[in-house]
């Protein structure tokens, strides 16, 4: 390994520690699966390719939130840098008035506190080929509603990212699946407060299809279930606590509106 390397380590570890005090900002976060980020001795972060040991397809956006616990990965024996592998599971969330006109971003992980500011979602009801409806358990890992009952799959879709898409994107995210006919079929709007955590949402409400089984992240899901659509709403109706609000609230709007099996 290059003789540089411990110093460049020790510069990183202090330039990090620096963000972790908010000495330092950190740039946006874009969207994508995850990136390969250049850490210059300055402190300044770059997506340029450099001549080394990476080249251009490792680089798949231009600015990404930097977190301290991500670990360097690999070093550049040409240019002396540091790479560092970015996961990007953490999104940022589209900033609305209660017209929805957009008003700006904010990553999700800053976003959901005490005082939320509105922002967009959206939330999904998957069914098999039996009409049973895919039920979700959140991960007791999740800052909003931890270990909460609720429906198949929710969500925030990126800035000039359809509801739709975004459903796709999540439910591959969370669950390992792929659904068809996934449709926008009704509005909604909420806002609710868990634990001290305020969700509060422009949140379409969209109904799907699918032949798969789910294969859940355990970062989001802590358990599913297949359930058919009247023992669900029995369940909701006997015991509407054990679910997420924005969930019962939906389905009674679909049963409403006649749009689930």
């Amino acid at each position: 390994m290059n003789s540089e390397w411990p110093a460049r380590f020790r510069l990183w570890r202090k330039w990090n520690r620096k963000v972790r005090a908010g000495l330092v900002l950190r740039p946006p976060q874009l969207a994508g699966a995850e990136a390969t980020v250049h850490l210059f001795p300055s402190g300044v972060r770059t997506t340029t390719p450099c001549r080394g040991a990476l080249n251009s397809r490792d680089f798949r956006g231009n600015a990404f939130v930097f977190f301290p616990t991500h670990t360097v990965t690999k070093i550049c024996n040409d240019c002396l840098l540091l790479f560092v592998i970015v996961s990007m599971t953490d999104e940022h969330i589209v900033l609305v008035d209660e017209n929805n006109n957009v008003l700006g971003t904010m990553p999700k992980p800053l976003a959901h506190n005490a005082d939320t500011p509105l922002h967009r979602g959206f939330s999904l009801f998957l069914f098999n080929p039996k009409n049973e409806l895919l039920l979700q358990q959140r991960s007791s890992k999740k800052k909003t509603w931890p270990g909460v009952w609720s429906n198949s799959c929710c969500g925030h879709p990126m800035l000039n990212e359809s509801n739709v898409d975004a459903a796709h994107r999540r439910l591959k995210f969370e669950l390992g699946m792929t659904a068809s006919g996934i449709k926008e079929v009704a509005p909604y709007r909420y806002k609710f407060a868990y634990n001290g955590v305020v969700e509060n949402e422009i949140c379409p409400i969209l109904v799907g299809y699918t032949q798969e089984e789910p294969n859940p992240n355990p970062e989001e899901v802590g358990a599913v279930r297949w359930v058919t659509w009247p023992a669900f709403l029995k369940e909701i109706k006997i015991n509407p606590k054990s679910y997420s609000e924005w969930c019962v609230e939906e389905a009674s709007i679909l049963v409403k509106l006649s749009l689930a099996p």
